[in-house]
């Protein structure tokens, strides 16, 4: 969905309920209303993406597949516990059937997991009496 303002409308071909997607123009936030209520990203992710991927997941396991997913779910809102959810996101990162991860995805997802900011440069220093010490340049 674009940032644009549009309602975007899908209903169950079944006969069901119409859900509506809103996108206010200038807020980057995508909502979905089914009658008075309002579901965040997190709550649209929960509902409608995590059961997709679930299988994605599956198939990739059982077929060997490596991959890597993220989705920025973040939202005004709090987590269970009262977590910050403004910067929440959900990555999956599957290795192939050999157990090994593709570099590429490993890379995206530790910048990911990083928030873009740049990976620390650690020194290890090892001393004579056979101790060792870590620096980490942040």
């Amino acid at each position: 969905m674009c940032d644009d303002g549009q309602r975007y409308e899908s209903g169950d071909a079944r006969g069901g309920e119409t859900e509506s997607f809103t996108d206010a123009p200038g807020d980057g936030c995508i909502g979905k209303t089914t009658e008075a209520m309002t579901m965040n990203k997190e709550q649209v992710y929960d509902d409608h993406i995590s059961p997709l991927m679930q299988q994605i997941i599956g198939v990739c396991k059982d077929q060997g597949i490596a991959m890597m997913a993220s989705f920025d779910i973040a939202h005004d809102g709090e987590g269970p516990n009262g977590e910050d959810c403004s910067s929440l996101v959900c990555s999956t990162l599957l290795p192939d059937g050999n157990d090994e991860p593709n570099p590429v995805f490993a890379q995206a997802n530790a910048l990911i997991r990083r928030n873009g900011r740049p990976a620390p440069m650690m020194i290890t220093t090892s001393h004579g009496d056979g101790s060792k010490t870590m620096t980490a340049i942040i």
